[in-house]
């Protein structure tokens, strides 16, 4: 998510009616269902064509959108067409290029980070890296993910240090990245974690207790809002009168009770990171967490936050002892110091990070396709299940535009779980000193390919026995 936080000291002696621009471009872009902060971000970028850091702020709420993303690749481009080494603007364009599949154009921004800098970062070399290995390179990926094992200690904070085993795995060199792993997350060959409450007010010991108490022992099924989810909708009443953990995911948390209450089921866990989504529909949501049955909200620190201080949503302020709250974080793995720092990547990993932590028999994906159907996201129900449901609140149900980037967007997330999940879940497991379960997708046909794949029938067989 774009944070106006990351450039407000650039907006120092701005038009205060620009900086009135950008702010509610940002909180539009957050919760509406229309093309409002687009717009204003545009306005923004309109009033000060030559400030690179309006141009910079305007561009990243403007990539957020379907339709903004050619605007913002245009403002960012000019951006450094005044300051050639805009640091953010480059990192933000390898991003959108890495997006859109354009790999070579990913190499060349990712160079420049790396040629703009006499003391590269051990980050922009695993941008090169990565880059190259996306575009087939791996030769030069090798080289690049060696330039990042091999920095010097003092370019590795608490944070960055977690690129290393990242850098090894992708490499090739799988016992170095667990014993990466292992210096990071244990001492003494015991996992170890933070459990300062200036960085997580609500105690960390005190929520995994919660949700272990839900999920300890039994199978986690989260399912997620693509279109083969159809299949159990059609097919659940297998599930009838066993002792498992249903978690929605966004959208799917609003309808998932209703679907499933002709065969007595219900859902104890919903994760929330969509703020549009709890926006349209926080009254059907706080019915359903407040269900006398175990029940856990799981939501992001930044988005509780922005709701109790932006939205009058009371119900949110009395879950605290509901509620599984994590934080999120654009570029890093959790660490030690920082150990609910989840990667921002979407609902789904997050929801995933937090399920392994609850002690599970196993956990299964559904509707976690992570494409369109058939790659063809201008076709009707390729996206979403059920997409035609107004409480979704969908943008990308008519324009062709909103569709082709939403296709596009899925492509993506599921690109960074299949590049971060194996070292993040491994690294949390150790940490909180729990057994890593087995991880199910059940999508043959899902982007998401980074978890074995099986098909509905062999899940039916599984959970059965």
């Amino acid at each position: 998510m774009t944070n106006l936080g990351d450039t407000s000291q650039q907006t120092v002696g701005l038009p205060q009616l620009i900086i009135d621009l950008l702010s509610q471009a940002l909180l539009s872009s957050r919760i509406d269902s229309n093309e409002h902060g687009l717009f204003l971000a545009q306005k923004a970028a309109v009033f000060a064509p030559d400030d690179p850091n309006v141009l910079y702020s305007s561009a990243t709420i403007l990539s957020t959108y379907g339709m903004g993303a050619p605007i913002a690749r245009k403002l960012l481009e000019r951006v450094l067409e005044i300051q050639s080494h805009h640091h953010e603007a480059i990192v933000l364009l390898y991003k959108m290029m890495r997006m859109s599949g354009e790999y070579e154009l990913a190499i060349q921004y990712a160079q420049k980070l790396v040629n703009g800098d006499s003391n590269p970062s051990p980050l922009m070399h695993y941008y090169l890296a990565r880059a190259y290995q996306q575009h087939g390179n791996e030769k030069q990926a090798k080289t690049f993910f060696r330039k990042v094992i091999n920095a010097k200690p003092q370019y590795f904070d608490k944070n960055t240090r977690t690129l290393k085993p990242l850098a090894e795995y992708h490499g090739g060199w799988q016992v170095d990245a667990e014993d990466s792993i292992k210096q990071i997350c244990t001492v003494e060959g015991k996992g170890t974690y933070s459990r300062d409450q200036k960085i997580y007010p609500n105690s960390i010991v005190e929520q995994l207790q919660r949700l272990q108490e839900i999920t300890r022992g039994k199978d986690i099924l989260i399912y997620g809002n693509a279109p083969s989810v159809e299949a159990i909708v059609n097919d659940g009443s297998f599930l009838r009168g066993k002792d498992i953990v249903h978690m929605g995911l966004n959208n799917f948390s609003i309808v998932g009770d209703e679907i499933f209450k002709k065969w007595g089921l219900r859902t104890s866990l919903v994760c929330l990171s969509h703020s549009g989504v709890m926006f349209a529909n926080a009254e059907a949501i706080g019915t359903l967490v407040q269900q006398p049955y175990p029940t856990m909200v799981l939501l992001n620190s930044s988005m509780l936050s922005y709701f109790l201080e932006r939205m009058d949503r009371q119900y949110i302020s009395k879950l605290e002892e509901r509620m599984f709250n994590y934080r999120l974080d654009d570029d890093f793995l959790p660490t030690p110091e920082n150990p609910l720092n989840l990667p921002n990547i979407n609902t789904l990993f997050c929801a995933l990070c937090v399920a392994i932590l609850g002690c599970p028999r196993r956990v299964f994906l559904l509707g976690c396709d992570q494409k369109a159907t058939g790659d063809k996201p201008q076709k009707q129900g390729a996206l979403y299940f059920r997409f035609h449901d107004e409480r979704y609140k969908v943008q990308s149900r008519t324009k062709s535009i909103y569709r082709e980037s939403t296709g596009k967007w899925l492509r993506w997330d599921a690109e960074r779980i299949n590049e971060t999940a194996l070292i993040t879940l491994r690294m949390l497991s150790l940490m909180f000193n729990v057994e890593q379960p087995p991880i199910y997708n059940v999508s043959p046909d899902s982007a998401l390919d980074v978890f074995p794949q099986i098909d509905f029938n062999t899940f039916k067989d599984l959970i059965v026995r």
